[in-house]
């Protein structure tokens, strides 16, 4: 079960872990727990169950690493970060030679705001461990977190690459710097390494790459046949699929395609049950519902969503469903409930939100950001929706995957500094804009006003 997890095969994971809990009345102590652990943890619907059985055999065996690494690592994924952080110390204390375990624990200082304590944590780990190559490519992607694009942070993902040349997490530093540094030609490059593996999933997150690098670019058509071309690689419903329909009912949304969205959503819903891609694709399906007018059925969605949070042992979930009411105001008019709903989402996001490869979450920040933004311009309140935008523009990892966002909110940007008089800054904004969808098939109205007011 651990080795299908560890490659991608969620459902035959879940599978081996099912038949190993109906043999467990052969085990007793510690090693049932375990066994109880591992299947529970292995969807976010039963995570509570996993706490447990871990709590549980902490308790039995204090030494026992691997349900203190696994407990811990579950409580970052839902944002429980100070508990997170007191398992990870003891194992940090214990030597525990896992680099997984250091890079959690410095996303967990990092997402509680203490970026530079948890830079000490991966260093030190080089320090002790200078010939790993989970140890390098690990600072790499860190220091891009934290908006460190220079010549220390390639050397680290080089560093890594030459100890484990055909290892995935180097190719996935380097596609995230290179899409920051806008070299869209080496983020494809990286892109396309992933999708030459064996493992299944990491071709599908390198199609995901591809399929990002060329949203960027404004191409959403390009985008959305890489998506299918790489579903149609990794046939396995689940939660990995989900999460890419998931993307793709974004991009569908974002272009106007609600009832292709809704579909991709609903699809999301089916093959994540019971996990992240469910509570992801309760979002969308509401959102592309009441763009087709079924503002009851977007309104059912919400409250399923609300349930499902209520449910779980964490705020992310009661965050997205916050951001889903006040995109749901704003869609019906509702600018005042709208701004309400959509502050409660943003007092709820972490300080950062570094990329964590370890799983296929991609941070909300952006989005609530946005929504924010627009309810803010709506309301007329251009002052506010600057400051908003602005934060987007300047983000990095928390960015990286949402390229719509991004690149609109130059062009928002722009319109408010022209309805300011201040026409310079303004064209900086379109410029910006214009030179990421002049050629692609994105907001073709909207680059071409860029273009005119760039001419003027």
């Amino acid at each position: 079960s651990i080795a299908h997890s560890n490659l991608g095969n969620r459902n035959q994971a879940e599978e081996y872990a099912r038949r190993s809990l109906d043999e467990i009345d052969r085990l007793t102590g510690p090693g049932r727990l375990l066994v109880e652990g591992w299947y529970y943890s292995l969807r976010e619907a039963t995570w509570h169950r996993a706490f447990e059985a871990y709590r549980k055999t902490i308790e039995i065996d204090p030494d026992a690493r691997g349900p203190r690494h696994n407990m811990a690592r579950r409580l970052t994924m839902f944002e429980r970060f100070d508990e997170a952080i007191e398992l990870f110390e003891e194992l940090r204390k214990l030597g525990h030679p896992f680099p997984t375990t250091h890079l959690c624990l410095a996303l967990c200082y990092a997402q509680r705001g203490q970026y530079e304590v948890g830079l000490q944590v991966l260093q030190e780990y080089l320090a002790n461990h200078p010939d790993n190559p989970r140890g390098y490519s690990n600072l790499g992607l860190y220091l891009i977190g934290g908006g460190k694009l220079g010549a220390g942070t390639m050397e680290a993902l080089q560093r890594a690459e030459v100890l484990s040349p055909l290892s995935p997490e180097p190719q996935t530093g380097f596609w995230t710097y290179s899409i920051l540094r806008e070299n869209w030609e080496r983020a494809e490059r990286a892109a396309k390494r992933l999708t030459e593996l064996q493992v299944a999933a990491w071709r599908l997150e390198g199609g995901r790459y591809l399929a990002t690098t060329s949203v960027y670019r404004g191409r959403a058509r390009e985008g959305m046949d890489i998506l299918e071309g790489a579903l149609r690689d990794y046939e396995e419903p689940d939660s990995e699929r989900g999460s890419i329909h998931n993307y793709a009912a974004h991009v569908l949304l974002e272009q106007g395609q609600a009832a292709g969205s809704l579909e991709l959503a609903e699809r999301a819903r089916m093959e994540g049950k019971g996990d992240f891609p469910e509570w992801e694709g309760l979002y969308f399906t509401a959102l592309a519902q009441a763009k087709l007018g079924r503002r009851n059925d977007a309104e059912k969605t919400a409250q399923e969503l609300r349930n499902k949070a209520e449910a779980l042992p964490t705020q992310k979930e009661r965050r997205r469903y916050h951001h889903l009411q006040g995109e749901l105001a704003l869609a019906r008019g509702d600018t005042s409930h709208a701004l309400e709903e959509l502050q409660s989402a943003q007092l709820m996001l972490t300080p950062r939100a570094l990329r964590d490869r370890l799983s296929s979450r991609r941070p909300q920040h952006v989005l609530i950001w946005f929504s924010l933004a627009s309810a803010h311009f709506v309301a007329g309140d251009e002052e506010e929706a600057a400051e908003w935008f602005q934060r987007i523009i300047e983000s990095t990892t928390e960015r990286v995957e949402w390229p719509i966002p991004y690149v609109r909110s130059f062009y928002f940007l722009g319109k408010i500094h022209e309805n300011r008089g201040e026409m310079d800054k303004a064209r900086e904004y379109y410029r910006r804009f214009y030179e990421y969808w002049k050629d692609g098939d994105m907001d073709r109205e909207r680059v071409e006003e860029a273009r005119k007011k760039l001419e003027s």
